[in-house]
């Protein structure tokens, strides 16, 4: 049984943060030769999941997406996107697409809620 079957792609998916495995690996040829390890033993590793999206598109309100225009866009979403990976923050496409457009998350502010403010103060530069 591979380690995420035994919690689903969907579960690791929707977790807060990002979800860190602990599994079961064999070390390579290549480790025993450097000396990294001794003997052909299992041994446990930590692995952090990555279900988000890469955005390599620009994802679109209905599901689909399509190429980015310019390269500044790309540049644009993946310098958001890169630091909240680092940082253990999910980079689900409506944040990303939110902080690319310079809105910023209130505490306790649902994202539905940050679009409506946006909107009534006149700062709809969302990206679309």
């Amino acid at each position: 049984m591979l380690f995420y079957e035994k919690f689903g792609l969907e579960y690791l998916h929707t977790c807060q943060g990002i979800p860190i495995l602990d599994r079961p690996r064999l070390p390579s040829a290549r480790d025993i030769l450097d000396g990294t390890v001794q003997d052909y033993v299992e041994y446990r590793d930590e692995v952090r999941v990555n279900t988000d999206y890469d955005f390599k598109r620009h994802p679109l309100d209905d599901g689909t997406t399509r190429p980015f225009t310019t390269p500044e866009e790309l540049a644009r979403f993946r310098q958001v996107m890169e630091p909240r990976r680092k940082g253990g923050l999910r980079a689900d496409p409506v944040s990303v697409q939110a902080a690319a457009s310079g809105m910023r998350l209130r505490p306790g502010e649902t994202q539905a809620n940050v679009y409506r403010r946006y909107k009534y103060l006149g700062k709809s530069n969302v990206i679309c």
